[in-house]
């Protein structure tokens, strides 16, 4: 019996009681012993799923970080070939090398890099003012002084801000 499956029966037990004035027969009785140990038995082997699946993706968040390592060492080491090729060229004075499958050419770049010389001292014109950005923790410490800040889940607005109080399932 699947989870969902337990809980609805759980739920139409309930109603059943409900509707008889609580009047709870054997059979009902019964049922609803069963479902609830069967209950927490279905949970655990859901969360022992989770623990497996859990430990799969960490077994394949490091086989990537691994991959990852090997493909930043391969590129790092294609780039300083093309460095080394490039120093020689120069050397040279070599501006062309042709080979039977590449042609190589030392090229000016099509911009130019433009940085300031002094950070602190950028020049108004080249100024760009980032846009206003919200202060999460000072809206946090005024809601939390002024006592207004909802300790039940749910959203509300309160002096412009909406403010979402969620809940969470916590697995120990």
């Amino acid at each position: 019996m699947k989870l969902y499956e337990i809980t609805d029966d759980l739920i139409q037990i309930d109603v059943l009681l409900e509707e008889s004035g609580g009047d709870l027969t054997p059979e009902i009785e019964a049922r609803l012993e069963a479902l609830r140990e069967e209950f927490p038995r279905k949970v655990e082997n859901i969360l022992k799923l989770r623990v497996e699946m859990r430990a799969q993706a960490d077994a394949a968040n490091d086989e990537a970080k691994r991959l990852l390592a090997i493909a930043e060492s391969r590129g790092n080491a294609s780039r300083r070939l093309l460095e080394y090729i490039e120093r020689n060229m120069q050397k040279l004075g070599t501006k062309k090398v042709n080979t039977d499958l590449f042609r190589l050419s030392i090229c000016k770049n099509g911009t130019v890099s433009i940085q300031p010389k002094d950070p602190a001292c950028i020049p108004d014109d080249f100024k760009r003012i980032p846009p206003a950005e919200f202060d999460y923790r000072k809206a946090l410490e005024f809601l939390k002084d002024s006592g207004k800040l909802p300790a039940d889940p749910g959203m509300v607005e309160i002096e412009g801000l909406v403010v979402e109080r969620g809940e969470h399932l916590r697995v120990q």
